[in-house]
């Protein structure tokens, strides 16, 4: 059986981890530092990811290279020229001549090769892999302050990105039911869903339409109401909930995330990513849920915990 070989971004190894889980649903996998090992993937599907660096293809993983390298049968995956990539510089060149003097018609193209082959170490085990994908998202292009219509509050493109993979949602309708300047509608939108959001604001309303039509998202649906009076049935949900800057609002947060989660117990058919400021009291209202939680430090000031939920309904 084909296995596959993600290199996870370092940042925050385990929402890393959920992503790739989440939206790919693997039977086996196994993690080891950032290197995570899955039986199965969907290439149109891993191109969506934010928090993977690099997905591979294993050809064989060995604690004797040399020696399976010597036995591997290279020409079944050799197309016309081939490049060997490797950390060492030194055991690249060594690996490339193995392989050289096994193909038929070997030409080595440094440039654009046809073939790639990697070998990427983890401790005593070595994969030889050939590359799937690479992640070249140009999410620093797409921070607040860049788009048209700027938010100061509004969240990391490739968080936004992962909190929308997490639920796990492969096509349809993602719906934030506090959307702001449309952050995480913008990440929905361009890989390929049909975006919903909500806002009481109507200033925030008009941005995320700014956003939305900024980077040619099509299919969007903007509410200026109040989401939690909707009362309707969602599949897949991701938000940012809203946090007070001062302690007066403790009592009006409160009963807002009362409602949310309320609302959440009612409606969510499917699964839900909630993103919350830590330390706003918001554990008391998630216990009936089934979640699991990551913790993002946005800056000195500010953490923020990914809650993903399972639907109770």
């Amino acid at each position: 059986m084909m296995k596959y070989l993600f290199i996870l971004n370092q940042e925050n190894l385990k929402l890393a981890e959920q992503e790739v889980v989440s939206l790919l649903a693997p039977k086996e996998f196994k993690r080891s530092a950032q290197f995570l090992v899955v039986d199965k993937i969907n290439e149109k599907l891993i191109k969506r990811l934010a928090y993977t660096k690099n997905v591979y293809k294993i050809l064989f993983e060995t604690k004797t290279i040399e020696k399976d390298i010597k036995k591997f049968n290279w020409q079944k995956y050799y197309k016309t020229s081939f490049l060997v990539r490797c950390s060492e510089t030194e055991k690249e060149r060594k690996y490339a001549s193995l392989i050289w003097h096994i193909l038929e018609k070997p030409k080595v193209n440094l440039s654009s090769p046809k073939t790639i082959f990697s070998f990427i170490k983890n401790e005593s085990i070595t994969y030889a892999c050939q590359p799937v994908w690479e992640n070249d998202h140009k999410f620093e292009e797409r921070r607040s302050h860049l788009r048209p219509g700027h938010a100061g509050t509004s969240m990391h493109p490739k968080l936004a990105r992962a909190a929308i993979n997490l639920t796990g949602i492969k096509k349809g309708k993602l719906v934030d039911l506090f959307c702001g300047s449309g952050g995480i509608l913008l990440e929905a939108g361009l890989i390929g869903l049909k975006p919903i959001g909500y806002d009481i604001d109507e200033l925030s309303i008009e941005k995320a339409k700014k956003n939305l039509k900024h980077y040619k998202v099509k299919n969007f649906i903007l509410y200026e109401k109040d989401s939690l009076k909707t009362n309707k049935k969602l599949n897949y949900l991701a938000t940012d909930l809203p946090y007070g800057q001062s302690s007066k609002l403790s009592k009006e947060l409160n009963l807002l995330y009362k409602q949310f989660f309320e609302f959440l117990k009612n409606n969510l058919k499917k699964n839900a990513v909630v993103i919350v400021k830590e330390n706003t009291g918001y554990k008391k209202f998630i216990k009936h849920f089934k979640t699991k939680m990551f913790k993002q430090r946005i800056h000195k000031n500010m953490t923020k915990v990914i809650i993903l939920i399972e639907s109770t309904l």
